[in-house]
């Protein structure tokens, strides 16, 4: 096959610049991405043995529009090697090199709350479906929101607020407006 490879049981194209397919019953709890390649859109599933993932300093992306499902179901731990110019890792959340958009809060992490960091713009995807997470508290940056569109993105959420100064939104007793 001259388009895709397998490599350890993991899909690629055959050049290895993009990760196809992650399975789901791979039984690794941790996977570091190869250091060629460069994508990984919707690669992921639920993969729930899989704890810890490691990105290279080339990865730009991952599952820009799967985030927002059960993928990923026990991911704690996530890290970018060091020398990635596009993904920055903080407080064990996946962003954007210049931390102006999320790209993933992970499902297993066990924090009941999180703190959107004030150089967040956009929110509009990488909750996913955090079951220990209850609060969150909206940055005075974010413009762009996830949207709570079925009872499996975040379903144990039971407050929001927003900082004070964000222009977009507020908070009335845990509600956002």
């Amino acid at each position: 096959n001259k388009k895709l490879k397998v490599k350890d049981g993991v899909l690629y194209t055959y050049n290895m610049k993009g990760l196809i397919a992650y399975p789901n019953l791979r039984k690794n709890s941790t996977y570091t991405v190869p250091s060629t390649v460069s994508y990984a859109y919707g690669a992921f599933g639920s993969a729930p043995a899989l704890k810890k993932l490691t990105l290279n300093k080339n990865i730009s992306e991952i599952a820009p529009d799967d985030i927002d499902k059960q993928i990923l179901v026990n991911l704690t731990s996530i890290s970018v090697a060091s020398g990635n110019r596009y993904l920055k890792v903080k407080d064990g959340v996946l962003y954007s090199h210049d931390m102006s958009k999320i790209h993933l809060y992970p499902n297993g992490k066990k924090d009941t709350k999180y703190s959107v960091p004030s150089t967040v713009t956009d929110l509009s995807k990488g909750m996913g479906a955090n079951k220990n997470l209850k609060t969150i508290i909206i940055g005075k940056n974010v413009a762009k929101l996830f949207c709570i569109d079925n009872e499996k993105i975040l379903p144990n959420l039971t407050s929001i607020q927003v900082n004070s100064g964000n222009p977009q939104y507020i908070s009335y007793k845990g509600v956002l407006y």
